[in-house]
């Protein structure tokens, strides 16, 4: 199940800029190494954060990654200012999830958060993943 909440959440992230090409928030092209944080409530303690790198453009901020058997739509996209709102909702075999995220760029960092509450194998869910990103270098 943890598996599956995880890939979710990447894959939401991942659709963040889906949509919302026709504005920019302040972000420099590169190498990006993002640190996230989750938190899945019920749970007695927190899961240990973990970073990963991706490449981020302003035309393709984050690169979509789909996840065998989940099925993932935006639902809502929008850039006001620096920040991007966004929405997506989620079904896999064990269930299905919405998604709530807000990331604000300020050049060579982000900062945002991703809440994810929906139903998984039966049980209710409900996720804040605390996200935090800072460009490391150019891609290669």
């Amino acid at each position: 199940m943890l598996k599956t909440i995880f890939a979710v959440a990447a894959l939401a992230v991942s659709l963040i800029f889906t949509g919302s090409a026709a504005a920019a928030p302040n972000m420099q092209d590169g190498k990006w190494e993002i640190t996230s944080r989750t938190e899945i409530e019920g749970m007695p303690m927190n899961m240990p954060p973990y970073k990963y790198t991706l490449c981020l453009t302003k035309q393709n901020a984050v690169p979509q990654k789909q996840e065998k058997n989940e099925e993932c739509k935006m639902t809502e996209s929008r850039v006001v200012g620096d920040t991007i709102f966004w929405t997506v909702q989620c079904r896999t075999k064990e269930g299905s999830t919405e998604g709530k995220g807000k990331i604000t760029y300020k050049g060579n960092s982000f900062d945002g958060i991703f809440t994810m509450t929906g139903k998984e194998g039966g049980e209710k869910i409900n996720i804040k993943n605390h996200m935090s990103g800072k460009r490391i270098g150019e891609c290669k």
